[in-house]
């Protein structure tokens, strides 16, 4: 205008903003303790410091799951609680998964297998979002073919009344002759509900039994117990 020059600086992109927010909250660290990571964002690896490590106790990632762990303290590991939504079926063969203490599986789209679930060895595994009474009737069925002790405990929870009495109905069809009122077991049974202690081997067996959570829902326990 009027033959002067007029120059202004580049708007700086929205990853040098993310470099500058990360490196004001991290204070220069190279490694960062907390509790829980949560990894549900795209974020480009390349916004993180290469030597970036967080040291944690849970991991909460989706399909960004495997750039996820390149970032977590190698001393973290077993993590107590894995959460992720199993969009491949590779998820499994990860030891991060397979060896967490506590796995929560978001199934939205997609069932696990048999195979799958032979391949964890959790302590814990949480179906979010249910998943086929089948599956689990056929991993039991395995471990009493296989006698092979099952040493991690499934949980379905739902609000779902009626999803309840559809799975207790088909673990009675396939194992209606191991149907007991499980004495002894201190749980808060669903009033009416079918229970079941299904021997595996000498010592042993796996407890199948629905409870009520209250206003939290519900929820059907798959538990091994070892006999005395």
């Amino acid at each position: 205008m009027n033959r002067k020059t007029f120059s202004r600086q580049r708007a700086e992109s929205q990853g040098d903003n993310m470099k500058k927010l990360i490196n004001f909250f991290i204070c220069g660290r190279s490694k960062i303790h907390v509790d829980k990571l949560n990894w549900f964002c795209s974020l480009p690896p390349e916004v993180l410091p290469v030597d970036l490590k967080f040291r944690v106790n849970s991991l909460e990632a989706g399909s960004d799951f495997e750039t996820a762990i390149l970032f977590i303290d190698p001393q973290s590991f077993p993590l107590k609680t894995v959460v992720t939504i199993p969009d491949v079926s590779t998820i499994f063969d990860n030891q991060v998964v397979q060896f967490a203490e506590t796995l929560i599986l978001y199934l939205i789209d997609r069932t696990v297998t048999v195979e799958d679930l032979k391949k964890l060895n959790n302590k814990t595994v949480v179906f979010k979002y249910c998943t086929s009474s089948r599956v689990m009737v056929s991993l039991i069925k395995h471990h009493i073919e296989t006698k092979k002790d099952i040493r991690t405990t499934f949980v379905s929870p739902t609000c779902n009344k009626r999803f309840i009495s559809g799975m207790l109905r088909k673990f009675e069809k396939a194992f209606g002759e191991y149907k007991t009122d499980l004495d002894g077991v201190n749980e808060r049974f669903l009033p009416g509900s079918s229970r079941f202690s299904i021997p595996i081997n000498d010592k042993c067996r796996i407890n199948v039994y629905a409870t009520d959570e209250s206003k939290k829902g519900f929820n059907i326990f798959v538990k091994p117990v070892l006999e005395l």
